[in-house]
């Protein structure tokens, strides 16, 4: 004899194990360290502008090999720098954006190339090229403001404002 009762039961259950199973696999999770969110940022090679910043996470595959392929395609005549976003941020199809109060730093000595892309994790230092920004200076990355609290030794420190 048909149970509609169990029948419904089971068809919620279903339903609850589809739903949870689509949002793991919607939601990525984000690579963290201690002390944040570890950051790409998009520097323009010529005007030396931060263009956007991406997940660090997703520009690697998942052996944690770097696929500066990807970035290089998406972000012609950019260098890339490996940084720490400290805050809450959202993330979008054109990268991170960083929320009001976040802090965002810059390594200046840690860059990403495709001769280092076989060293995984070993970046060659180029030096300061983002020496020019000074504590007050106001740089829009993406489409949102920042304001640069530091550029000492090889961080640059930005706040969202």
């Amino acid at each position: 004899m048909f149970n509609y009762s169990q029948y419904l039961m089971r068809t919620y259950v279903s339903v609850l194990l589809m739903v949870c199973f689509v949002g793991l696999k919607v939601c990525q999770a984000q690579k963290r360290s201690s002390k944040g969110t570890e950051i790409v940022f998009t520097v323009d090679q010529k005007s030396q502008r931060i263009k956007n910043i991406e997940l660090l996470s997703e520009a690697e595959d998942k052996l944690g090999n770097f696929e500066i392929q990807d970035l290089m395609r998406k972000y012609p005549g950019c260098n890339f720098y490996i940084g720490l976003l400290k805050g809450n941020y959202e993330k979008t199809r054109a990268g991170i954006i960083p929320l009001h109060g976040t802090t965002l730093t810059l390594y200046t000595d840690k860059t990403m190339d495709l001769s280092d892309q076989d060293k995984m994790g070993n970046f060659r230092s180029k030096g300061a090229p983002l020496e020019k920004y000074s504590p007050g200076d106001q740089l829009i990355i993406g489409n949102v403001s920042t304001q640069v609290i530091s550029n000492k030794g090889k961080e640059l420190v930005l706040r969202r404002e």
